[in-house]
């Protein structure tokens, strides 16, 4: 919550987030934001975002769709009871839609609205092999609740 005041709120922190969003995106489409967590271009979705809350911090992670076989998601997806308003009923054919960007053009203009940075790290991977072995690989752990 130190980079901004507004992220200690929930709809405050959406709208930064999605705002920035926003201007990342808008040399590659009109990118709007639509219901409480979507990102649309002209009305149809192209981008869903959650947020994980904890008293200090907050983890927001999205998708943004593009070179996507849209004719995958109805195949996947069952419409959904809760709909944003901005869907209309509308079937996932003519709601959802693709990013006109490739990965590269996306990863260069989000890394340069966050001001993001790759830097080489030293991974765990002793520890990996542990925790995949002793949680992740485990049909016991990943079922758990």
């Amino acid at each position: 919550f130190d980079r901004d005041p507004a992220l200690k709120d929930v709809n405050a922190s959406y709208r930064f987030i999605m705002g920035r969003l926003i201007h990342a995106l808008r040399p590659i489409a009109e990118v709007e934001h639509s219901g409480i967590s979507d990102l649309a271009v002209a009305g149809r979705k192209i981008a869903g975002n959650a947020q994980q809350r904890k008293r200090d911090h907050v983890l927001h992670h999205g998708t943004l769709l593009y070179s996507f076989d849209l004719d995958l998601i109805p195949r996947y997806l069952r419409m959904p009871k809760k709909q944003p308003g901005y869907r209309e009923g509308r079937e996932h054919e003519s709601f959802v839609t693709n990013l006109p960007a490739d990965a590269a053009t996306l990863k260069q203009a989000l890394s340069a609205e966050w001001q993001a940075e790759v830097r080489p790290i030293e991974l765990p991977r002793q520890r990996i092999t542990e925790l995949l072995k002793d949680k992740y690989e485990s049909e016991e752990w990943s079922r758990r609740r």
